[in-house]
């Protein structure tokens, strides 16, 4: 597999919303190889991958590892957020903000926009 090949083939994963990537070798007993590819080590080095397109990677891998846990960022500090499975709410708070500004600040969790009370939003 030639490092352009590789290249294209994470970022096809990564596009799929995959936050890992695995060997997709066929095996004499057809079954995938399905080892685990490191992004600092293994794919950088064979892919050949430039500085920017690291950083692409591993930033858009993050992103899809926090929606593979239900995460969305907080719109004011960036700070990923996890919605209480238990809450019938759609008001969330954000941690983050409330230990940089010793404030709390709430969104709505579906359309992110600050949470204001009496304010009637999704």
């Amino acid at each position: 597999i030639s490092p352009d090949t590789l290249t294209m083939f994470c970022r096809d994963r990564i596009k799929s919303g995959q936050y890992q990537i695995f060997c997709p070798m066929i095996l004499e007993n057809y079954r995938t190889c399905n080892a685990h590819w490191p992004l600092d080590t293994e794919i950088r080095d064979s892919a050949l991958l430039s500085a920017e397109e690291e950083e692409e990677f591993r930033s858009a891998m993050n992103e899809n590892l926090h929606r593979a846990h239900g995460e969305k960022p907080c719109p004011r500090c960036g700070n990923y957020v996890q919605r209480r499975l238990e809450s019938d709410s759609n008001r969330v708070t954000c941690p983050g903000c409330l230990l940089q500004s010793g404030a709390p600040f709430a969104f709505c969790w579906f359309c992110l926009r600050e949470w204001r009370a009496g304010e009637s939003l999704p």
